[in-house]
């Protein structure tokens, strides 16, 4: 793990008070946080200030001293991070009438027979609904490229690993979890790599198509490699948002990294994931006998 480094962030945008199967609480978040302290991963770590306090209490217990915390509110996202500058963009997209038209008819694919009663009046697509939700995910590029240029990371591999994702991909069941740490010789050298659920298709380079139906294409959870891509990623990844915004396109990381690889696949490593689980990255990319 000398040369390997995670970047993290957590920073609460009110999830659990969400009515649905999105729902996470901040509880769920620090738990699954909690499991990396079991491993000598180089982490630096963006978290909500209102929560950094018992994150800290418990790694003063970790057996490893290998995280930088950063704490983070809102006026440090404003300041800092280019998609908290622009949720007055993404908000005047959401909330006009063509993209509803979109969303409806999204709704009317999934939800065929109408939505069901208990998800009436709820956040049905956080990605659609919720500005700040696409805000957090679009971050993650922008948190590397901080913690890059800042200085706290000196590793040649640099990986995006979620805040929750023992939470998300494990259930926080430790009997799944990785034996071991990240094996840098298993990331290329010259390529991000980023899991795919499937291939991708003509019919996915259209971005409405993209918005309506989203198939489920890239995973955002965990992806990582050389460092000195990450800023060249960043200018993609801004592009491409800007790029939807001129269509009047608001939508999550999913969406931006595809359209980032449709622009310049040369610097993307795709895994096709050849189950229906999300990839557990942590553990294709751990350490083999």
């Amino acid at each position: 793990m000398d040369d390997i480094t995670i970047v993290t962030a957590f920073f609460d945008i009110g999830r659990g008070f969400w009515a649905n199967k999105y729902k996470r609480t901040t509880k769920f978040y620090i738990q699954s946080f909690l499991n990396y302290l079991d491993y000598p991963y180089k982490i630096i770590c963006y978290v909500d200030d209102r929560c950094i306090d018992y994150i800290l209490e418990h790694y003063t217990r970790s057996p490893h001293r290998c995280v930088t915390f950063i704490p983070i509110n809102l006026k440090w996202l404003e300041h800092n991070i280019q998609a908290w500058k622009q949720l007055p963009k993404d908000r005047e997209i959401m909330q006009s009438s063509r993209y509803r038209e979109f969303i409806d008819h999204r709704k009317n694919i999934v939800y065929p027979n109408g939505v069901p009663p208990g998800k009436v009046g709820i956040k049905v697509f956080p990605e659609n609904e919720i500005p700040e939700y696409n805000a957090i995910n679009h971050a993650k590029i922008d948190f590397i490229n901080h913690a890059i240029k800042n200085g706290y990371i000196d590793t040649s591999i640099t990986c995006w690993c979620d805040f929750g994702y023992f939470g998300t991909q494990h259930q926080n069941d430790k009997s799944t979890f990785p034996k071991d740490t990240l094996d840098k010789s298993r990331f290329s050298r010259d390529r991000i790599t980023f899991f795919i659920q499937k291939e991708i298709t003509e019919q996915d380079t259209d971005p409405r198509y993209m918005l309506i139906c989203t198939p489920e294409l890239f995973t955002g959870t965990f992806w990582g490699g050389p460092t000195n891509l990450m800023e060249r990623l960043q200018g993609l990844y801004h592009e491409c948002v800007e790029e939807l915004y001129s269509v009047k396109i608001s939508d999550d990381d999913q969406h931006i990294y595809l359209r980032c690889c449709l622009k310049d696949s040369n610097i993307f490593d795709l895994k096709l994931n050849a189950t229906d689980e999300w990839p557990k990255g942590l553990l294709f990319f751990e350490k083999k006998n």
